[in-house]
């Protein structure tokens, strides 16, 4: 942008003071000063003739320097503008990508329940018909609705440009989360059913644990799969709130997608309780009620290190856990690192907070090089894996991606929560926080 300029211009030392009665020159651009004393007789028409000619020359170097401006500036908000189209599809593409695993995980649910229904009216059935509505209440309904979903959003990923509106099909989606709250509303019971299923009918039992996911090697539990809905019914909100980032505020989808998050964090709100079924109030050994508030990953820097974190608030304690490794369809294993008790929790002032050491943010050109280098690499892996099926060079391909993912994830979070303990004590902590 050029510098802003001040009129009239600073006559420089030395030069003639226009006269009273004459007129200022025209905005927007000044012309040179005027000429200091007139030239002696005789080299007057010559030295006026050249300092027209300099005067012309200075004035078109003015005029294409504002134009070099201009384009630069014009350069640098297409520039903006391409990166934020980028930015747009790469949001969409990874969003399309855990849809198909989400719609493969509903397939894999559904696909004992037709033969379950066929043996429900013989002899010799497995399950009720009753049973069967109970176990798989509203999964059919979540289905159609996310692969009408992705059905709609597929196409305009292959054909994308600055101009693709997406808002009206994420509205309808956030109009249907009502089939959401039914299947929350009935997910206890559905977990209870099939569990007693499974006690009273090996047959059953060894369905239930078996169940095969399109694109995957190994077997997952039905309780696994059910569990599935619970978990993504906050993703639609994410991944709108990271289109409305990438999205100019002019652009036509910028309302539709700002209706369509109102709606969505509104039925959020509306089960915000209900929606987690880890949030039940236990007993301690000491008589106290305990109950989980909130709970989520963070990246703790615990000796110039970066480690990914799962911390969960309690009613009476912070508690600071590693996330094991568990095999596919068993419930998740913690191992606690550190805690501290609400009571003698304490924030570090502003002062305290200027003397602990500097955490060290990753530039945002290093994180969006990152995330397009992903991006990349998942295109890779589904080209690889329309020609050659799995193949060790794709298995190889998806480590890395796997590994330059777990990156982004620690780098990523840039803004420092310091916490200390009133009394200095971190409780059971191999790793102070």
């Amino acid at each position: 942008m050029a510098a802003a300029q001040l009129w009239p211009p600073a006559r420089p030392a030395g030069s003639a003071r226009p006269a009273r009665g004459d007129p200022p020159p025209p905005p927007p651009r000044p012309r040179r000063p005027p000429v200091p004393a007139r030239p002696p007789p005789g080299m007057e028409e010559e030295e006026e003739a050249a300092l027209g000619f300099l005067d012309r020359v200075l004035q078109e170097e003015e005029e294409e320097e504002e134009e070099e401006e201009e384009e630069g500036g014009t350069q640098q908000v297409e520039q903006d503008a391409g990166k934020g189209v980028e930015m747009r599809k790469l949001v969409l593409k990874d969003f399309l990508a855990s849809e198909e695993m989400y719609i493969n995980q509903l397939e894999a649910l559904l696909l004992p329940m037709k033969p379950l229904r066929a043996t429900a009216t013989t002899s010799q059935p497995v399950l009720t018909i009753q049973q069967i509505e109970t176990i798989f209440y509203k999964i059919q309904d979540i289905y159609e609705i996310h692969k009408e979903l992705y059905d709609n959003l597929w196409p305009h990923l292959q054909n994308w440009d600055s101009e693709v509106v997406l808002g009206h099909l994420f509205q309808k989606l956030a109009t249907q989360l009502g089939i959401y709250k039914a299947f929350v509303d009935n997910y206890k019971i559905a977990l209870e059913t099939a569990e007693k299923c499974s006690q009273h009918n090996s047959q059953f039992q060894k369905i239930s644990e078996e169940l095969k996911v399109k694109g995957t090697h190994s077997f997952v539990t039905m309780e696994a799969l059910l569990y599935k809905p619970i978990n993504r019914v906050t993703r639609s909100t994410s991944v709108l709130q990271d289109l409305l980032k990438h999205t100019p505020t002019d652009h036509p989808d910028y309302p539709l997608l700002q209706d369509a998050l109102r709606i969505s964090q509104n039925f959020l709100s509306s089960i915000n309780e209900d929606i987690d079924p880890r949030r039940t109030a236990v007993t301690t050994p000491k008589g106290e009620n305990r109950q989980l508030v909130k709970d989520g990953f963070l990246v703790e820097v615990a000796e110039g290190s970066r480690k990914l974190r799962h911390v969960f608030l309690f009613t009476d304690v912070l508690l600071c856990a590693k996330l094991k490794k568990t095999g596919v369809g068993k419930n998740q294993q913690y191992e606690c690192k550190w805690y501290i008790p609400l009571a003698e929790l304490v924030f570090p002032s502003l002062e305290e907070s200027d003397l602990c050491p500097h955490v060290q943010a990753m530039p945002d050109h290093d994180l969006e090089d990152m995330k397009i280098k992903i991006s990349s690499m998942k295109s890779e892996v589904l080209k690889e894996k329309a020609n050659k099926g799995q193949s060790r060079a794709m298995e190889r391909l998806k480590k890395k991606m796997f590994d330059n993912e777990f990156w982004l994830l620690l780098n990523s979070p840039s803004i420092p929560l310091r916490i200390h303990n009133r009394n200095g004590k971190v409780g059971s902590g191999d790793e102070k926080g």
